[in-house]
């Protein structure tokens, strides 16, 4: 049977959609301070928007969240809360927290690739602010489901992207 997927999709545009334009400014600020070892690299990696919006909203939502998310909240659920209720808050931000230092640590060889050496400066940053963006994306993910996370993830690289024209 076919259904459209405008009902089914809706619970998760509006979210995804503001997320996806906070997210944005966020990500053109964190990228005005990055590392004296990675600023000026960006013109040496800088992808098209259509690859970092498919790959980030897509791929990196698929495995981080609906994959790895989903694995640590079960595992949590199972051994912490030891199979009772649904998933309380704080077991779900254990899950969005591992999930979203898993996501930052993700980042690195491209960071140290591009730098050309170990940097802890640079370990620091990457880790950090691409962590605080898998929390972003893992409430959202949590809250509204996998399409908001996705929305909200590529909206964040147009976003950026149209910051960074001005």
């Amino acid at each position: 049977m076919r259904r459209p997927i405008m009902p089914a999709l809706r619970p998760q545009l509006l979210p995804g959609l503001i997320a996806g334009a906070l997210g944005g400014p966020l990500l053109f600020t964190s990228l005005r301070f990055l590392p004296a070892a990675l600023a000026g690299l960006q013109e040496r990696f800088n992808p098209p928007l259509i690859t970092r919006v498919l790959y980030g909203g897509l791929t990196e939502e698929v495995l981080l969240r609906w994959g790895l998310m989903t694995a640590f909240a079960w595992l949590a659920w199972r051994f912490l809360q030891r199979r009772q209720g649904e998933l309380r808050p704080g077991t779900a931000w254990l899950a969005i927290g591992a999930s979203a230092l898993v996501f930052g640590l993700g980042h690195l060889p491209a960071a140290f690739f591009l730098a050309g050496r170990f940097d802890p400066g640079v370990a620091l940053f990457v880790t950090g602010v691409n962590a605080v963006f898998g929390c972003f994306f893992g409430f959202l993910y949590w809250r509204w489901g996998l399409e908001a996370a996705m929305i909200a993830h590529g909206m964040s690289h147009v976003v950026n992207e149209l910051a960074n024209q001005f």
